[in-house]
């Protein structure tokens, strides 16, 4: 099984999908949205994973993923597609944006959530969305503000 990391460094020459192989004891744990520990030039970095091939063989000097951190992956295929687009509208690297979608105090002890609030003492004004395809983000944004 190979996997598309995207490397948690915001910088422009790793802006594109590297290939690691997945060993076959963490085949079950990586799927898109995983949070994985890589190789990059003799040094452990956090990256993504972005895409799955499943039939795809390890080959000579494809370096295997190091680790899977989490219980499992922090967004799905729709919020990866709204990362690239927001990436591209703003000019910024991809892993600038997949960072807002990990939890700050992931590899660390202590609970991973913050404490909710009981559903009767919640605030009214907060609501959970998910852009519909083709809508922009900010649209929404200036809709709801």
């Amino acid at each position: 099984m190979l996997v598309g990391v995207i490397v948690d460094l915001s910088v422009w020459g790793l802006n594109k999908e590297l290939t690691y192989s997945v060993p076959p004891d963490l085949v079950a744990r990586v799927r898109i949205g995983s949070i994985v520990r890589v190789a990059l030039r003799n040094r452990r970095v956090r990256g993504w994973v972005v895409g799955v091939d499943p039939d795809g063989e390890p080959q000579e000097g494809i370096s295997p993923i190091a680790a899977v951190s989490g219980r499992g992956p922090v967004f799905d295929a729709a919020l990866l597609e709204m990362s690239k687009i927001l990436a591209r509208r703003y000019v910024s690297p991809l892993s600038s944006f997949l960072s807002l979608f990990t939890p700050a105090r992931l590899g660390r002890r202590g609970p991973l959530w913050p404490e909710v609030p009981a559903p009767d003492r919640r605030p009214a004004d907060r609501v959970l969305w998910r852009l519909r395809p083709g809508e922009d983000p900010l649209e929404r944004y200036a809709e709801l503000i």
